[in-house]
């Protein structure tokens, strides 16, 4: 990876040798001000094309400017229109594109990619393709990752999330969790579309697989979770996701669960109970218990 930031000094250094202000020299480059002075901090680099006339006006060689000397033969090779033949000869790994990519437009990147993995036969891994995904366009970062023989897991995919786009992220989580489970979605889930992560935790067949995705999910989702898990007879975890349950599901829930007389998850649920629900459920608990059945929420009432 590119020394950004002594690259950066090395142009202060060489500006002030040269006698050129930071405005003469965004001039010259035909760039803006702000442009020199984020190269100067180290903050990006000068584009591929503007390398040649960077060096030449600061009186030096591209390979003294730059002092990566793989990298620069690659960059050199791209800057001549030779980088074909030198991907032919030189077994370039995708790692070492990524290198070069914050100086190269991502349609360049994108083509020495394609022409990277081709010399590779396809045998490329995630964690390759994670190294150059924030330089690559959303389409063309999905289209390498189907290239991949290998299978990959939801960890696997986390670094690559915040590049995807939201349909494919779906797609490759799908995948994912059939090889190896739902484990780390929460992960992925900023990432995805309400929708996509509803559809995928309405399949999960353990609560505990989705505590850390309830503040992710819609209402309806949670609600119809807690409806399963009621039915499933694990009454305990529906207290996990009453927080977030919307108040009539939860009032309505709570409601069947007095009628059933399940009174230990009334007493856990009366907290996140609106205060006429509750009393509907007292008048319930009352007439089948007497006023020793309301004992346990009488404090919310």
């Amino acid at each position: 990876m590119f020394e950004t930031k002594s690259i950066g000094k090395k142009i202060v250094n060489l500006r002030k040798i040269n006698n050129i202000t930071q405005m003469e020299l965004a001039d010259l480059m035909g760039v803006s001000y702000q442009a020199v002075s984020n190269w100067e901090r180290g903050n990006s680099m000068p584009d591929i094309s503007k390398l040649p006339e960077l060096a030449k006006i600061l009186n030096i060689s591209i390979d003294d400017l730059l002092s990566e000397e793989k990298s620069l033969n690659l960059i050199k090779n791209v800057i001549d229109g030779k980088e074909d033949s030198y991907l032919k000869e030189e077994n370039i790994s995708i790692k070492e594109v990524a290198e070069i990519a914050p100086i190269l437009k991502p349609v360049q990147t994108e083509t020495i990619i394609d022409k990277v993995v081709d010399n590779n036969k396809g045998k490329i891994t995630i964690k390759e393709i994670a190294q150059i995904a924030s330089s690559i366009d959303e389409d063309f970062l999905y289209k390498l990752i189907k290239q991949v023989n290998e299978k990959f897991t939801i960890d696997d995919l986390s670094e690559l999330a915040p590049y995807l786009d939201e349909s494919h992220l779906y797609k490759l989580a799908l995948e994912a969790i059939e090889f190896n489970g739902i484990d780390g979605l929460e992960n992925l889930a900023p990432y995805m579309d309400e929708d996509d992560l509803d559809k995928i935790v309405r399949k999960a067949d353990n609560i505990e697989d989705i505590t850390n995705l309830i503040s992710y999910l819609s209402e309806d989702t949670i609600n119809y979770i807690a409806v399963k898990t009621l039915e499933n007879g694990r009454s305990d975890d529906i207290v996990t996701l009453a927080p977030y349950m919307d108040e009539d599901d939860l009032g309505e829930l709570t409601i069947k669960a007095a009628k059933s007389d399940n009174i230990d998850l009334v007493n856990k649920l009366a907290p996140y109970i609106d205060e006429d629900t509750l009393h509907d459920i007292a008048d319930i608990l009352v007439k089948k218990h007497g006023i020793s059945g309301i004992k346990g929420i009488a404090s919310y009432l």
